[in-house]
């Protein structure tokens, strides 16, 4: 058995908080103060909702048979969607039990969100997946090595409402992309429709 101990830590999303509250030109520091505030007018506590954080560090220890790794994802350059598409990719690749401190509510909910984020490129692109499926993982990897981590929403349809988003392009297998105005399902389709959208960016 293959058992991954993984702790993330996250700052505020001031980019997030700044559209959202309206407050261009101010600092990052200010923003988060405004948040901050916010979140305790809110629920009494400074604890920022999932959506407001941003993952800077991902660390793991991994016990597989007779071994045992240590080590942090990514470097000071790595982006958010690069740091949580390599934490999924190691999760597929050895589908451990995973172990943290509040990870059921915390830890993964932040990085299952986090892959559904709007993407910030034009292929509008939203890829329905199941985590624990070869074909998507397969489908995932190929997003990363494309370089479309930034252009494609990735959304898990264990999650009820990314099963009704498959269900509404008309789709029933994953992995599945929607490109905005057609769904490719399967991994040939998915990777046709993804190497394109690679080719003409």
């Amino acid at each position: 058995m293959n058992i991954l101990v993984f702790d993330i830590e996250t700052i505020p999303d001031v980019d997030f908080g700044r559209r959202a509250m309206g407050l261009e030109g101010l600092a990052d520091e200010q923003v988060a103060k405004a948040m901050f505030s916010a979140a305790r007018a809110r629920s009494g506590s400074d604890f920022l909702p999932h959506l407001q954080h941003r993952v800077v560090a991902i660390s793991c220890v991994l016990r597989s048979r007779d071994q045992l790794k240590v080590w942090s994802l990514g470097d000071l350059q790595s982006s958010e969607a690069e740091l949580i598409a390599r934490f999924f990719d190691g999760v597929d690749k050895y589908t451990p039990e995973l172990v943290s401190w509040n990870g059921g509510g915390y830890d993964r909910p932040v990085c299952e969100r986090q892959l559904g984020a709007t993407p910030q490129n034009h292929l509008d692109g939203l890829l329905l997946h199941r985590l624990a499926e070869p074909d998507s993982a397969a489908a995932r990897t190929l997003v990363r090595d494309l370089r479309l981590l930034e252009a494609v929403n990735f959304r898990n349809v264990a999650f009820d409402s990314h099963a009704a988003a498959l269900a509404a392009h008309r789709g029933a297998r994953t992995p599945a992309l929607w490109d905005g105005a057609q769904l490719h399902e399967g991994l040939a389709a998915v990777r046709a429709a993804l190497e394109a959208a690679a080719a003409a960016r």
